[in-house]
């Protein structure tokens, strides 16, 4: 039966590598990340069926070696041809979105650094080109999979990280905090991000509720420590929005 699996996945793969053909030997557009025509057509994903799911995994190794290599040209490709094959999910969508935003603009100021051109201009614009690539991925996604908090929280670390955009990080985490599975921080950053944003009552009321909310749903007493510094947090803004 493994021998079976194992030479099934190889002719699977093996067929998506010859419809991709070789990363390499084609131009790749630097303001977009799409998958080929075929997969967003759904060439490629009805010829294979119920296989979609393995093909999938078997493409993200693709994406994982390359991505070992540095080699972000093929990192889209494979990226793109995953998440058109099982666009369900997440994780291709947002571990490929955190290796554009992070990844490859460090490998960019990385090689600008050996050609003694790294200045500061230049890091913000690659910080800038890598986070437009990789919000338009997660921007595709929330097509798939609409206000997931894991896409709407990753989008809203790049704004903040990659593109010191504290308002649309802000809108991010709050939406995302919307989500009945958001994380329990979701609330907290929102919270801070509003804080910086000089909208702090706005802030100190989010972080209120979410204290109250953290007491009356049990949580204090899973997480003490948590909910007390929650506590110790509102206690320290309030004083200082009395002493403005």
């Amino acid at each position: 039966m493994a021998t079976v699996w194992v030479c099934t996945g190889a002719l699977l793969l093996g067929a998506a590598g010859v419809w991709l053909g070789n990363p390499k030997s084609r131009d790749l557009p630097t303001t977009s990340w799409t998958a080929p025509a075929e997969a967003s057509s759904g060439t490629l994903p009805l010829v294979l069926g119920g296989f979609r799911g393995v093909a999938a995994g078997l493409v993200w190794l693709r994406v994982q070696l390359a991505w070992e290599r540095g080699d972000e040209a093929s990192v889209m490709r494979w990226s793109a041809l995953a998440t058109s094959l099982d666009p369900q999910v997440v994780a291709y969508w947002t571990n490929g979105a955190r290796m554009l935003a992070y990844d490859f603009a460090d490998v960019r100021l990385r090689e600008a650094a050996k050609r003694g051109v790294a200045t500061e201009a230049l890091r913000g614009q690659i910080d800038r080109e890598q986070a437009r690539l990789a919000l338009g991925r997660l921007e595709a996604a929330l097509h798939h999979h609409p206000d997931d908090p894991r896409l709407l929280i990753e989008m809203g670390n790049i704004h903040l990280h990659r593109r010191n955009d504290l308002e649309q990080a802000a809108a991010c985490y709050g939406r995302a905090a919307r989500h009945p599975a958001a994380p329990l921080y979701t609330q907290r950053i929102r919270a801070g991000l509003l804080w910086r944003l000089g909208r702090r009552s706005e802030g100190l009321q989010v972080l209120e509720n979410h204290h109250q909310w953290l007491v009356q749903t049990g949580v204090e007493a899973v997480d003490p420590e948590l909910v007390a510094t929650v506590g110790h947090r509102i206690e320290a803004w309030r004083r200082e929005l009395e002493a403005q």
